[in-house]
């Protein structure tokens, strides 16, 4: 049996062909806001799969895919909501059950995976990947998003940012001194700290992600859910997963991430079409 998955993302399309013996091609490629057959077909030729027909099972996800034809060349479609995609693929990452999934990629998307493997989409926020990218690009020109991945790793948050402990003096209750206080806070108050492009862009990493998990605790809370898990197109890029890393509010609260975090959402929607045959 040979299965494929197309993800049309907000910026990236994600592909994935698994062979009889679960072997896997991958691939990405840039997303279109409305795919059509054509897009599907184009996505399938990033893989190697020339022919459609060749396949046994077709399933796409994201976007506005629920409006793509019931059928190419024969082959049906299977349109899985991107909020059930999204769960299955954090429940992938073993993580225990009911889990909140975040997904960063262009935006933010919070849901709830279920121990009966429904999901719930639980909110979703405007702050996400395409925030960092955009706002890089106003404030430090054109570049490849390799390349403010690689000058996020480099950056220092602590030059752009105000902690809990700048503002108080130390922890405050159960809030640490490091946690921060006030993204970009630290801009402008003396003119002695400079802040090159690698510091502005470890400071957008931390405004996204560190929101996104707010976000994702307080639902955790809500929810009486058993774990939390991130996955996502922005944790795929190196440089931006560095910065995560390294990031002192976060290093002290880990959250696991999905293995290959920008191939989780694909890989969950064949996996969650697979329980549906």
């Amino acid at each position: 049996m040979l299965e494929a998955a197309i993800d049309f993302g907000g910026t990236l399309t994600n592909i994935v062909i698994v062979a009889d013996d679960g072997s896997e091609r991958l691939a990405t490629i840039a997303s279109v806001a409305r795919p059509a057959l054509a897009d599907v077909e184009a996505a399938l030729a990033a893989v190697g799969c020339a022919d459609a027909g060749a396949l046994d099972h077709l399933v796409v996800t994201g976007g506005r895919t629920a409006a793509l034809p019931a059928a190419l060349d024969g082959l049906r479609l299977v349109a899985v909501d991107e909020a059930d995609a999204t769960a299955a693929g954090g429940a992938m990452a073993d993580v225990a059950l009911p889990s909140i999934v975040v997904s960063i990629g262009t935006g933010t998307a919070i849901v709830l995976a279920e121990e009966d493997g429904s999901a719930t989409r639980l909110l979703g926020s405007g702050i996400g990947g395409g925030t960092v990218v955009g706002l890089a690009r106003l404030l430090l020109g054109p570049a490849e998003i390799a390349e403010y991945g690689r000058l996020a790793a480099l950056g220092d948050t602590s030059v752009c940012d105000l902690t809990v402990g700048d503002i108080v003096g130390g922890a405050a209750g159960l809030v640490p001194a490091e946690a921060t206080a006030a993204h970009f806070g630290r801009i402008g108050r003396s003119p002695d700290e400079k802040q090159g492009p690698a510091d502005i862009l470890a400071g957008l990493v931390a405004l996204v992600v560190q929101n996104a998990v707010r976000l994702a605790l307080a639902e955790l809370v809500t929810h009486g859910a058993a774990s939390m898990v991130l996955l996502g197109g922005f944790l795929a890029e190196p440089g931006f997963r560095a910065a995560v890393d390294a990031n002192p509010t976060l290093r002290r609260f880990p959250i696991p991430i999905v293995k290959e975090p920008g191939f989780a959402v694909v890989r969950g929607a064949l996996n969650h079409a697979r329980r549906l045959r």
